[in-house]
């Protein structure tokens, strides 16, 4: 009696597609606007057939996957192909605090006593904060407290 094993692969050209769609959104979208919000497809090596969602909040990460599901739903990939069972690492903030540590020494060594710094940014959650205003913040408070230490 003959069998045949049926095999499912998503078609790697219509992923590549619509992932290039959504990046293009991405740069689009206002409330992706000076965030560090990008999706990314690995081809080659390691992680080969990996996609990286990269995002400020877990809200923005939530809507990141609506926006990539809907581009892939349109190109009639099967987002049963998606696996979205891997834990979110946070990362916005913690590129920024050595960037902001090093922005206020130099304010401090050039002669600079008070610093001032506005971010504007528009948020879902103003209590909370966003990852760049915590950072500079705790970033001011580690510089000043380094400075006054060495008075």
């Amino acid at each position: 009696m003959p069998s045949f094993d049926a095999v499912l692969e998503p078609n790697l050209v219509e992923i590549r597609n619509a992932v290039e769609q959504a990046v293009k959104e991405i740069g689009t979208r206002f409330d992706f606007k000076g965030t560090s919000a990008a999706i990314a497809l690995a081809e080659t090596g390691a992680k080969a057939r990996e996609l990286t969602l990269t995002g400020d909040s877990d809200f923005q990460l939530q809507q990141l996957r609506e926006l990539l599901g809907a581009r892939m739903s349109k190109r009639n990939v099967d987002l049963r192909f998606l696996d979205f069972s891997g834990t979110p690492q946070k990362i916005g903030g913690d590129r920024l605090t050595p960037f902001a540590e090093a922005l206020f020494t130099s304010l401090l060594r050039v002669g600079f006593r008070n610093i001032h710094f506005f971010i504007h940014h528009q948020s879902e959650n103003f209590a909370v904060g966003m990852p760049t205003d915590l950072s500079f913040k705790f970033a001011a408070r580690q510089v000043i407290f380094k400075y006054l230490e060495e008075i």
